[in-house]
C-alpha cells in the first residue's frame, strides 16, 4: 500500500479512511489549525501530504531512529502496516504533546542546538540535489551555487541581499563536507 512519489490531494484534502487505517488511526481526522492547513489528527496520530517521497522517508528513517535528550524531543513517524512510511502521497506521525510558547527562544535555540548536535554525523541525502522547490531555490542562491536571475523586479528584491553576504566559516564536518561537494 505504500508508494513511491505520488503526491496526496490538494491542499485541505483530508486523508482517505484508507491512508488512515494504514496507520493505525482509528476514527474520523480533524484538521490541525496553523501551517499549511494540510495536517490532520486522528486520535494519536497526525498525518500529511509529503511533498518529495525520498525526502519524507529519509527523514521518517533519521527522525525513527535519532536519540532524544532531555534537550529535544521530536515526534516520531508512524509505519504503515506493510512496513513503509507512506501511503497513497500521506506521512504519518505520533502526536507529541505541547504548545509553542513566543516566549521561550532561549529554549528554542538550544533545543535546535541540541538537535544539530544529534544530527551532526548524518551524511548529506542524495535527495537533495533533486529537489525543485522555492526553498531549494533559495538555498542554492544565498550560497551562491546559483546566480541571481528572474527579471527586474527579482533583482531589485535580491540585490541588496546578495550585497550583503559574506564568508561563512563553518567548521569541516560528515554532513558539511558531503553536501557541499554536490
Amino acid at each position: 500500500m505504500s508508494d513511491g512519489p505520488h503526491r496526496a490531494a490538494g491542499v485541505g484534502a483530508a486523508p482517505p479512511r484508507e491512508v488512515l487505517a494504514a496507520f493505525g488511526a482509528r476514527g474520523e481526522a480533524d484538521l490541525l489549525p496553523g501551517g499549511q492547513g494540510r495536517t490532520w489528527r486522528s486520535g494519536e496520530v497526525v498525518v500529511k501530504p509529503c511533498g518529495l517521497a525520498t525526502e519524507a522517508a529519509w527523514v521518517a528513517e533519521v527522525l525513527s531512529t535519532i536519540e532524544e535528550t532531555g534537550r529535544f524531543r521530536v515526534a516520531r513517524p508512524v509505519r504503515a502496516a506493510d512496513g513503509g512510511w507512506i501511503v497513497r502521497g500521506w506521512q504519518a506521525w505520533r502526536l507529541t504533546p505541547g504548545s509553542p510558547d513566543p516566549r521561550r527562544w532561549d529554549e528554542v535555540l538550544a533545543a535546535g542546538e541540541a538537535f544539530h548536535e544529534a544530527l551532526a554525523g548524518l551524511g548529506c541525502p542524495a535527495f537533495l540535489k533533486d529537489r525543485e522547490d522555492p526553498w531549494t531555490f533559495g538555498d542554492r542562491i544565498a550560497w551562491e551555487e546559483l546566480p541571481l536571475r528572474g527579471g527586474e523586479e527579482m533583482a531589485e528584491l535580491l540585490e541588496p541581499l546578495a550585497l550583503s553576504r559574506r564568508p561563512v566559516d563553518v567548521p569541516p564536518s560528515p554532513s558539511t563536507a558531503t553536501c557541499s561537494a554536490m
